[in-house]
């Protein structure tokens, strides 16, 4: 490994890491307590260039969930005052309780013409999930199914077409009782509706809850073709963020490489649809602050794998694992757990070192093979109750691998 290669990587380690240890980067005045003080409502947002998908958004955006709360004016306001606050671009959102779940329900975009008219005046572009799972299935994936799927694209499409950064159809396919022939036909379908409106529209593949996929599904639907019917590669990412993780970043680069070179289907950008890490994922003293620092090293990994985008999961009002992916509550005042929100929003400002320095401090350039190169190991299954984690992060060495592994990796322990 080359010394300039190692303190490159180092740098941007540190930058990375800062304020995860008790001694390191803390706010003014920054509240100990893992929760802050109530976030007021916040005033109407001035208007600003509405984002489409021909203007490149930052890299990073987040769920928040507006569907849930559809008719609640002050919580759609808020949470993208803080998507704002937040330094994210854009905000994924679905088309849920629309109606138009077959062809003879008519659709009433009400709550979902409201927040994109809102996030268009506040300068936040949308990535738009249409919810093919929802369509009305009567002859189990037959005529009437692909009917129904068709006309929910289209009606979403002509509705809302460049206003939306890109579309996703079918939400972890893979943890559902179908085949790969199915999920494939489906991506297929969206994506010859989509095209046939506007071929402008991008369409991400259904993003699987891995990068690998339940059964190695990434690597199937990679190798029967997915990347045809797509112009990005979806998956989620929860927890896992090592180069060794059986659900690696790497997943969704070496499936299509499988598949490009055994059948020349194309590569396509891969987006992180769901990136997120719960605070009860580990118990020890001070679970926020593990959560915290995984942020701040997380920011790192995806970008250093390569990743086109990454979507936080979640702002607010996730039911997964009893809310513990949220940032903020609003049934408390929309309080914030910290210091998990200050690690999201330092990580992620483009006014401080990932853009003056070039992202990662430029180390990613180093090495143009995303599933190769400087990669952190880190496990946070390995910390106990009497282990903190900026202590993990300390311990922290950089070693020559393997060739075929790239040319470090830092290793936790």
């Amino acid at each position: 490994m080359r010394r300039r290669d190692l303190l490159i990587g180092l740098s941007a380690f540190a930058a990375a890491l800062a304020g995860c240890s008790p001694v390191g980067r803390h706010r003014a005045g920054a509240a100990e307590s893992p929760v802050s003080a109530a976030v007021p409502s916040p005033a109407p947002l001035p208007a600003a260039t509405p984002q489409t998908h021909t203007t490149l958004p930052p890299f990073w955006g987040i769920n928040t969930n507006i569907k849930f709360r559809r008719n609640d004016e002050n919580y759609r306001r808020t949470v993208i005052a803080l998507t704002r606050d937040l330094h994210m671009g854009y905000v994924r959102e679905a088309v849920f309780q629309v109606g138009g779940r077959d062809v003879d329900e008519p659709f009433n975009w009400d709550w979902l013409d409201r927040t994109m008219a809102d996030l268009e005046a506040s300068g936040l572009g949308c990535v738009l999930a249409i919810r093919t799972e929802d369509c009305r299935n009567p002859d189990g994936f037959g005529p009437l199914w692909e009917r129904n799927v068709r006309y929910r694209v289209r009606s979403a499409a002509k509705r809302y077409g460049r206003k939306i950064l890109w579309y996703t159809p079918w939400n972890e396919p893979d943890l559902e009782p179908v085949d790969m022939t199915t999920i494939l036909r489906a991506q297929s379908i969206v994506w010859s509706e989509l095209k046939d409106v506007d071929d402008a529209l991008m369409l991400e593949s259904a993003p699987l809850s891995t990068p690998r996929g339940e059964g190695n599904m990434m690597y199937r639907l990679c190798d029967a073709g997915m990347t045809r019917y797509c112009d990005y590669l979806g998956c989620h990412s929860h927890h896992g963020i090592q180069d060794q993780s059986p659900n690696s970043l790497k997943h969704a680069w070496l499936a299509q490489q499988q598949a490009n070179a055994s059948s020349g289907y194309p590569i396509r950008p891969v987006v992180l649809s769901e990136n997120g890490y719960r605070w009860t994922r580990v118990r020890y003293s001070d679970e926020h602050l593990l959560r915290a620092c995984w942020a701040r090293l997380n920011q790192v990994q995806v970008k250093r794998y390569g990743y086109d985008k990454g979507i936080v999961y979640s702002l607010a009002l996730s039911r997964a694992q009893g809310g513990t992916f949220n940032l903020v509550d609003p049934d408390a005042g929309y309080t914030r757990f910290e210091p998990t929100y200050d690690a999201y929003r330092d990580a992620y400002n483009p006014d401080t070192w990932s853009i003056s320095r070039g992202f990662n401090g430029g180390f990613e350039d180093e090495q143009t093979d995303p599933t190769r190169g400087w990669v952190v190991h880190y496990n946070p299954l390995r910390l106990t109750g009497q282990h903190q984690p900026f202590a993990e992060w300390e311990r922290c060495r950089f070693a020559p691998t393997a060739a075929a592994h790239g040319p470090a990796r830092g290793i936790a322990g």
